[in-house]
């Protein structure tokens, strides 16, 4: 039958039912509207649409249906609430509601009915009826049966849909976090009935008798909690998190249901830390310390079954998620404010998880699964996963474990479970490189944590001999990556460990030992100490055949390799500047030889390229004391990565003048909004001279007076290039009155720009001079140089 005589004749039994007042009519109209209207939006709960496919005019609009159309539908609602209390409630009365609630769902398929709807008794109503229907189906003591459970889910299908109508909660636990600002519609707002009637249905034995309408009641709560930050606010309470907590904590709990609670769990926690603390009903750090309390009572209880471990899997991933680090997609300035925010709190998570003893709690989880007969592998992946997530960007993080010795409390714990697997061993290689994960066929990453890489070298020869040779070449790659790579490497002494290795060689394959020679000869042309020398020349004794190392001709070989390397010609002394803390500081210059004399910067520089995941954040150039972010940039004289004053370099035949004053408004426009900073030489009045990188390794020279602030860009000669470079700032002041000032920059000894350009009084005392670094207030060093921590300590092999 053609869809419009269909429509046809649902418009004529409304039409029979408004003439005879008969309820058959209306419930025929009832059926053949959803049966339409269910085809054409194709609500799929399993595979529900994109949130960015959903329209907002998807389902019919109110004004376009019969005016009195809601008023029947309380007024038949209002019956079977009546019925529900004489407790006359009957299976075919259940199904008649079931197809009126499938029509409410319809029409908040359209947005704008959501508050229309919302605002009517039918919510009340229809969670009325399903805690009786609930309670009857637990205790038996009705037979609904599959109309009961049907009933159920139509009831949370309706209020996910009320709360949550881009379905954001269904596309967090797929891993695809909708982006809020692209969202227009709002959802109704959280009734009264709803959380209690969730914690009510779990005060039952619903998890016993029908776990797959638990799992639905948590997508309710999760839709509440993720379609607006004002009704998550009032469902999160000390109750709802108890709830949580026990329904992870029981161990009847299946797994899909877990999951779900534990999602939920994250969700909230996220939700939490964003919002201020006067609108919390409760704080993270007692969610945390919830969690983890659970970990140690299954822990305590020695619930090593299958199901067991995986319930402690579950909650160590779910511990992961909430240090979930945030993506930077694009380079607007606007975005990067968001980013920056996000970074924040991703910092503040970090930090409450180490207040919680969240790393001690995970060392004992896999100390305790020690010697029991169950797979622990995939445990152990999950708590080396969330020791890389508490390490990754935050120095303070690394110090306080370092101080706590949870390296070696980990390698210890890990030895204990037997012979590693190979996603273990890219779980570890992950965390030597502060990535999310590790591919042998595509990472490029530096080595960042040295040391897990001590980790893996001394697990090398218990490694089983298949995974042993991929593990060697992962190293050495991860070794030779770039330079600072090697730098982690030397500060680590790897060579002395290599020499270690090399003695218990009857445990290592010959291709295996070719790897670590072959990463052995790179870091000892890179540098070496006269003891890892000495290391090297007692693996060369004579003596006793079953003692001597086999090897001998491949390491003289090496030796010789380093000793020819000074026909190539490389830097060996250098400051490796990576944090804001890094850098040089010279003491305040409290009088100039002369108000006439300008100066020069001369330095050698190299810029590693910077990966997609780094972003800072966007303060205005006035203010002068925005935080940088940490950057992987080895070189002589290196810039900590600060923020990118708003003010883009100007050609080389002028300078682009802009008043701090709207220098942050200007910001919210620049793509491209951070720096790396070569050298500032600053007043206390904010005025003086810059020299940083942008972005896209463009040099600048930015000059700051009491009323602008200018730049001069070096065009066309990126230097984030992974190359040494020569660079050389002079500034001439003018030696008449009303004379200009010069600039001229030089690269790699040719003069690149000379351009005029304002500059101020230089009668004025310097009080930051600082080189590699932003200004640190107050952080200037009286009587000295100040070098970063991270200064070459070594020098090659001649």
């Amino acid at each position: 039958m053609d869809r419009m005589e269909v429509k046809r004749d649902i418009y004529q039994l409304w039409l029979h039912y408004k003439a005879k007042n008969e309820e058959d009519y209306f419930h025929q109209f009832v059926r053949g509207f959803v049966s339409i209207w269910e085809e054409q939006l194709q609500l799929d709960w399993s595979s529900l649409p994109n949130w960015t496919d959903i329209r907002p005019d998807a389902g019919p609009h109110l004004s376009r249906l019969p005016e009195e159309l809601l008023t029947a539908v309380t007024q038949f609602m209002q019956q079977a609430k009546q019925d529900t209390e004489r407790k006359t409630l009957n299976c075919g009365t259940l199904s008649e509601i079931e197809l009126i609630i499938n029509l409410l769902t319809i029409l908040a398929r359209n947005l704008d009915n959501i508050p229309l709807v919302a605002s009517c008794d039918y919510v009340s109503i229809s969670i009325g009826m399903a805690a009786t229907v609930i309670h009857q189906l637990v205790e038996e003591s009705a037979h609904f049966g599959e109309a009961g459970v049907s009933f159920f889910l139509t009831v949370c299908h309706l209020l996910e849909v009320l709360y949550d109508p881009y379905f954001t909660w269904r596309h967090f636990l797929r891993g695809n976090e909708a982006n809020f600002e692209k969202i227009a519609f709002q959802p109704a707002l959280l009734h009264v009935e709803v959380i209690p009637f969730i914690y009510d249905c779990f005060e039952t034995s619903l998890i016993e008798s029908y776990p797959h309408l638990g799992s639905e009641l948590l997508h309710v709560l999760g839709a509440v909690v993720s379609g607006a930050q004002h009704n998550a606010l009032r469902a999160i309470c000390p109750a709802t998190v108890n709830m949580i907590v026990a329904i992870v904590d029981n161990p009847v709990t299946p797994t899909e249901l877990r999951y779900h609670a534990l999602q939920c769990f994250v969700l909230m926690a996220r939700v939490l830390l964003k919002s201020a603390p006067d609108q919390r009903q409760i704080e993270v750090g007692t969610m945390v310390q919830q969690l983890r309390e659970v970990l140690l009572r299954g822990v305590k209880e020695e619930n090593w079954t299958p199901d067991g471990v995986h319930a402690f899997t579950q909650i160590v991933s779910a511990m992961r998620a909430l240090l979930a680090r945030p993506v930077s997609l694009k380079r607007t300035q606007a975005h990067n404010i968001s980013y920056t925010h996000a970074q924040a709190l991703h910092a503040h998570m970090q930090q409450l998880l180490i207040d919680c003893q969240i790393p001690d709690a995970l060392l004992l989880l896999l100390k305790e699964s020690a010697g029991k007969n169950v797979e622990k592998q995939s445990m152990a992946v999950e708590v080396v996963r969330i020791v890389s997530a508490l390490l990754a960007g935050s120095s303070t993080v690394k110090e306080r474990l370092l101080k706590a010795d949870v390296y070696s409390r980990l390698a210890e714990a890990l030895r204990s479970l037997g012979d590693p697997k190979r996603p273990l061993l890219r779980a570890l290689l992950a965390l030597a490189s502060e990535e999310e994960g590790f591919s042998s066929t595509e990472s490029e990453s530096p080595l960042k944590n040295g040391h897990a890489l001590l980790i893996l070298l001394r697990w090398l020869p218990a490694v089983p001999d298949v995974d042993q040779v991929w593990l060697a070449e992962n190293i050495a790659k991860l070794c030779n990556a770039s330079l600072q790579s090697r730098v982690v490497c030397s500060a680590h002494k790897v060579i002395l460990e290599i020499c270690s290795l090399m003695e218990q060689h009857t445990s290592l394959s010959r291709a295996a030992v070719g790897e670590l020679l072959g990463l052995l000869e790179g870091l000892a042309a890179h540098c070496i100490t006269p003891i890892e020398l000495k290391s090297i020349f007692l693996l060369l004794r004579e003596g006793d055949p079953d003692e001597k190392c086999p090897y001998q001709s491949q390491l003289l070989h090496a030796i010789s390799a380093v000793a020819r390397r000074g026909e190539h010609s490389d830097c060996h002394y250098f400051f490796d500047i990576q944090n804001d803390t890094d850098g040089l500081s010279v003491p305040g210059i409290r009088k100039w030889p002369g108000a006439g004399y300008g100066f020069s910067f001369h330095c050698w520089v190299k810029l590693d390229s910077e990966t997609e995941c780094d972003a800072p954040s966007p303060p205005s150039p006035a203010s002068r004391t925005a935080s940088p972010s940490p950057v992987a940039s080895p070189a002589s004289v290196v810039s900590g990565r600060s923020l990118l004053s708003p003010m883009m370099g100007a050609s080389p035949s002028a300078t682009t003048p802009t008043s701090p004053a709207s220098s942050h408004a200007s910001s919210r426009v620049d793509a491209t909004n951070k720096r790396r900073q070569l050298f500032n030489l600053l007043t206390s009045n904010n005025t003086g001279v810059e020299i940083f990188f942008r972005a896209d390794g463009m040099l600048v020279v930015a000059i700051s007076t009491k009323k602008e602030f200018l730049t001069a860009t070096v065009p066309d000669i990126p230097l984030a290039d992974n190359r040494w470079h020569c660079i050389g700032v002079c500034i001439t002041m003018a030696r008449r009155p009303f004379g200009h000032n010069q600039i001229q920059v030089f690269v790699d000894g040719s003069q690149r720009l000379a351009a005029s350009i304002k500059f101020p009084s230089m009668s004025e005392p310097f009080t930051y001079c600082t080189i590699g670094s932003v200004v640190q207030r107050g952080a200037a060093t009286p009587g000295g140089l100040s070098g970063g921590d991270g200064t070459s300590r070594r020098s090659q092999a001649q």
